[in-house]
């Protein structure tokens, strides 16, 4: 008996905007990055948007990667189409690497590792040179590792700052979960890391980030919100 092998399968829908061959080729090379990461599923859909804003001159770009019970989505908005989607693979990229450890169990052998039984506040002190080393390798995944020991803290605050907003607490579980909050607050804090200053704890630091996070969610300023409804769409098709 043979069975077939995956094939990576890609959409591009575009509006007000119509590549080149060189750009469609440009394209093809991102996606290839994320091609790279999945090879080992068997499903494997990305569906790629590319919308042209003559009003703002801004290109926003929405990716939802499919894979066997599982989806996820980004987005990003500049005037660059080529920025927007290098961000937007960028991001997806993280995804899939923090999504690929998670399922091969090296979350919770981490987070034994970094003595999460103990009680952990979001204010604890962290391995410094840990974190500086996974942002300046620009490794993501090391990066998360690095955050086990507040993750669940975190995650217990975001919920309690849910209660702030309840438009976006509404949403809970129908457009977005805690995590999808939980993960943009850890990749806000990686993408401006250098903004941390040494002299506030940086658990301490993460947490003024769950605000922004939030915002950045319920007024869709990066167009996240309306990639995470691009998400759903493909999810009911």
């Amino acid at each position: 008996m043979t069975f077939a092998e995956p094939t990576f399968e890609t959409d591009l829908d575009t509006e007000g905007f119509t590549p080149t061959e060189r750009e469609q080729e440009a394209i093809a090379a991102e996606c290839d990055r994320i091609r790279q990461l999945i090879e080992e599923f068997p499903t494997q859909i990305l569906h790629i948007n590319v919308e042209y804003n003559s009003n703002s001159e801004e290109y926003e770009i929405k990716l939802a990667l499919v894979l066997p019970g599982q989806t996820f989505a980004t987005g990003d908005v500049s005037e660059s189409w080529e920025q927007s989607l290098e961000k937007s693979v960028q991001k997806m990229i993280r995804r899939i690497e923090h999504y690929k450890a998670t399922m091969s169990g090296e979350p919770e052998q981490a987070r034994m590792a970094a003595g999460t039984t103990m009680e952990v506040e979001p204010n604890r002190r962290m391995d410094g040179k840990q974190v500086a080393k996974a942002v300046e390798q620009g490794n993501y995944l090391e990066f998360r590792k690095a955050m086990y020991p507040i993750e669940e803290s975190l995650r217990e605050r975001v919920g309690r700052w849910l209660q702030r907003y309840p438009q976006i607490q509404a949403k809970i579980g129908n457009r977005f979960t805690i995590a999808d909050i939980v993960e943009e607050t850890f990749i806000m804090a990686f993408d401006n890391f250098n903004d941390w200053q040494p002299e506030m704890l940086f658990g301490q630091w993460v947490e003024t980030l769950i605000d922004p996070a939030m915002k950045a969610i319920a007024r869709d300023p990066e167009g996240e919100l309306e990639a995470i409804s691009f998400q759903q769409t493909w999810n009911e098709v």
